[in-house]
């Protein structure tokens, strides 16, 4: 009698021997497609010898014909696993096989698979490349090819089986297609929230390559589990799918991935998520509306003063959340938000519209290339330009009215942005040229503010457009402009009339021109970045001894 070591050893060393017999007798019907790369690679390591290179360089042409020739080679290693069987359109194979189905699959499976790998780590060595010659996203290297080869190898070893002739070539492309894209969501989602948190230059290199190289050979796996489970439960005899363990733990696997993914994005997902395109915009409470247009050639750049019309979206986005676009348009510019924060103002090709964030209603004020409003929000002070010199004239606009806006003054004034203190009846302006004045709409008396001497803007504001923002209760306006990779924020005292340059940042990777998002009471500001479509939001006004810190 035997023992019980040697009735679980019997079994095991049976199993073993007809798993065995299995990969001899895929060795037998398919060992002339397993050699047939092998050619090629005595070819290659041939030119190499003679030529005195130790690698071949391959260019982006070169590069896509190798992709092309290595997803082709993983397709038969994987078609030809089941083919013949199922032409015949019955699982007696699996019958007349004493090997248990799961390892007959995994026989076959395994074989073909550990094949194309072979080959695929004999010709790496041998040649050099470079993915971004392929336009692929940042981030992205040669574990995607290895993510592709895997793909398409388990899709042919599915598509091997429950289908025939042509059928199988379209099966592989549209679920290698499918799974593809699925991986690449699920990566790029990884790696944007990774982005998000760090400036590329300061991402921890244990997490860089966790998340590009790491998170693909991880979605390689989940890739291929798929397709070998599908196998196992057709030959199973195709019972119910949640009653099916492989199934059942595929399903579970991908369900804790997205799972996992989702409590990643809400620990770590950063407070706001604006457009990299962004060219103005302002900050209301725990909202930011911001106007982005798209990236022009250098054509569109050289021509744009001559009426180029160009396309444009105000978006909508809240701290905590992701944005929404509410209006398109042509030229859009200067948004700003009414004091309750329902009506956005803005100038869509030279005219006034405010639009309510409720019921998307568009209205029309009247010409103007940049707005002001009231501390009750039902008026508007437009600037309008006259003439050939660029000079602005000033009228008021009733919101709601039915009257068309009335001149405040005759005066002209050269003017980037304003701000109204409606309550005090004082106007400020914004001048192209580094220069601040009030206008003092009772008695049209204009004073003008001097920057301090050594830290005046470093460009003139009507080259890059001015934050404007005014703080009437703690009697401040606040002016700020990134320039050059530098912030410089400035605070009119409204009582004693001095301006002051009270925060300077200096970073290489904020992004020149783009628009500078001030809180209203100037506590925080959000600076959009040269590496991402993504913001940083800091505290300001050191300088002026409230008590705040970055």
């Amino acid at each position: 009698m035997r023992t019980q070591a040697e009735r679980i050893r019997f079994p095991f060393l049976l199993g073993a021997r007809r798993l065995i017999a299995v990969i001899r007798t895929e060795l037998a019907g398919s060992g002339i497609s397993y050699l047939f790369p092998l050619p090629f690679y005595l070819g290659l390591l041939l030119y190499l010898r003679i030529s005195g290179l130790s690698t071949l360089g391959v260019k982006a042409g070169g590069l896509w014909g190798l992709l092309v020739a290595a997803g082709l080679l993983a397709m038969v290693y994987g078609l030809q696993s089941f083919a013949k069987e199922a032409d015949r359109k019955t699982l007696d194979f699996t019958l007349s096989r004493p090997v248990p189905v799961c390892g007959l699959v995994l026989g076959k499976y395994l074989l073909s698979l550990a094949v194309l790998l072979g080959w695929t780590f004999l010709f790496a060595p041998l040649l050099r490349f470079d993915l971004t010659e392929l336009g692929l996203s940042k981030g992205m290297g040669p574990e995607w090819i290895l993510l592709f080869l895997l793909s398409v190898h388990a899709m042919s070893f599915l598509a091997g089986i429950i289908s025939r002739g042509l059928e199988r070539f379209f099966l592989v492309i549209v679920l290698s297609g499918v799974m593809g894209s699925l991986c690449y969501f699920l990566w790029k989602a990884a790696f944007d929230l990774m982005t998000a948190n760090y400036y590329w230059f300061d991402i921890p290199p244990v997490l860089l390559g966790a998340v590009s190289r790491g998170v693909p050979y991880y979605l390689g796996f989940l890739s291929i589990v798929p397709p070998v489970a599908l196998v196992l439960w057709h030959l199973a005899g195709r019972p119910r799918p949640w009653t099916f363990p492989p199934l059942r733990r595929t399903f579970t696997a991908w369900g804790l991935t997205g799972l996992l993914l989702g409590l990643l994005y809400l620990v770590f997902s950063p407070p706001l998520w604006p457009d990299r395109t962004a060219v103005a915009g302002d900050w209301r409470g725990d909202r930011i509306v911001y106007v982005t247009k798209g990236v022009p050639s250098d054509k569109e750049v050289l021509i744009v003063g001559k009426g180029l019309k160009e396309a444009g979206t105000l978006k909508i986005a809240r701290l905590w959340g992701r944005t929404r676009a509410v209006y398109t348009g042509v030229n859009l510019a200067k948004p700003r938000f009414s004091p309750d924060g329902r009506l956005v103002a803005f100038v869509e090709d030279g005219w006034i519209k405010v639009i309510g964030l409720r019921d998307r209603q568009v209205t029309t004020i009247g010409r103007g290339d940049a707005a002001a409003w009231s501390h009750d929000g039902r008026r508007l002070v437009i600037a309008r330009r006259v003439g050939k010199r660029g000079l602005s004239r000033l009228f008021l606009a009733e919101i709601g009215g039915r009257r068309k806006p009335v001149p405040l003054t005759e005066k002209t004034f050269n003017l980037a942005d304003l701000a109204w203190d409606s309550r005090a009846g004082k106007l400020y302006l914004v001048g192209f040229f580094k220069d601040l004045s009030c206008l003092d709409l009772e008695t049209g008396a204009v004073t003008s503010f001097s920057f301090p001497k050594g830290d005046e803007p470093s460009i003139y504001l009507g080259v890059i457009e001015p934050a404007t923002v005014l703080d009437a209760q703690g009697g401040r306006l606040y002016l700020g402009l990134i320039d050059r990779y530098r912030l410089q924020l400035y605070a009119l005292d409204l009582r004693a009339g001095s301006l002051d340059l009270v925060e300077e940042k200096v970073d290489r990777r904020l992004q020149t021109g783009a628009p500078l998002l001030l809180q209203p009471s100037a506590k925080a500001a959000i600076l959009l970045r040269i590496d991402g479509s993504f913001a940083y939001q800091i505290i300001l006004l050191e300088a002026l001894k409230e008590g705040y810190d970055h």
